[in-house]
């Protein structure tokens, strides 16, 4: 977690929660991190797969943006933009 044996033995007890809290967001954040890369490769094999069975699909020249202009207040709006953004991207086709 970070914290010294000094820290934990002869430091305040709240520090030990404090530590605790900090390596949890730390994992989330990880974690959210290797979601969002394997959702990425994701994308990047159905294109290439896709662009095997019809001519409409076409893997990108270059790599895709990821970057959204404004953040979203909730987790639905946020979902909500990705999806519209991928799917104005994507040109996802109807096979």
């Amino acid at each position: 977690m970070g914290m010294t044996a000094t820290e934990f033995w002869e430091g305040d007890p709240d520090y030990f929660w404090n530590y605790c809290d900090a390596y949890e967001e730390k994992e989330k954040e990880l974690y959210d991190k290797m979601n969002y890369n394997a959702y990425i490769d994701g994308i990047y094999h159905m294109f290439a797969v896709g662009q095997n069975f019809t001519k409409k699909e076409i893997y990108p020249k270059e790599p895709l943006s990821m970057k959204l202009n404004t953040p979203s207040k909730t987790v639905e709006e946020n979902n909500d933009r990705w999806k519209a953004y991928f799917m104005a991207n994507l040109r996802i086709s109807n096979v």
